[in-house]
């Protein structure tokens, strides 16, 4: 999955303010912000940043299944159901970091 493509498919069912409220495959360090971004080809979802910047990773989500993650973080989930896994729960759920040199620890073969 590439950045394009989260955007064309994000698009169809976003319109551009929603979309906007979204950083895709871009980390910004805001109150606030939140996005995916792609660790050596998996996807990780963001937000939940503090006034510090400090920001918590979720993922790996693979192939169309961040689509659905990134519909997620917008509320926007029921309009991308058809993109949703069994999955998903479990990794929204446990699998957290604080930064992405934690993620690659955690995930020796993202690194490759």
């Amino acid at each position: 999955m590439t950045k394009n493509d989260l955007v064309r498919i994000l698009g169809q069912g976003l319109d551009s303010k929603e979309l906007q409220q979204l950083y895709i495959d871009e980390l910004v360090r805001e109150p606030g912000a939140k996005g995916c971004i792609s660790v050596n080809g998996n996807w990780f979802i963001y937000s939940d940043q503090d006034e510090r910047g400090n920001i918590s990773f979720t993922g790996p989500f693979f192939e169309n299944e961040i689509i659905y993650a990134c519909s997620w973080l917008l509320k926007k989930e029921d309009l991308f159901e058809e993109y949703k896994t069994d999955e998903f729960f479990p990794k929204y759920m446990h699998n957290h970091f604080s930064s992405i040199e934690e993620i690659k620890e955690k995930y020796p073969e993202v690194n490759k």
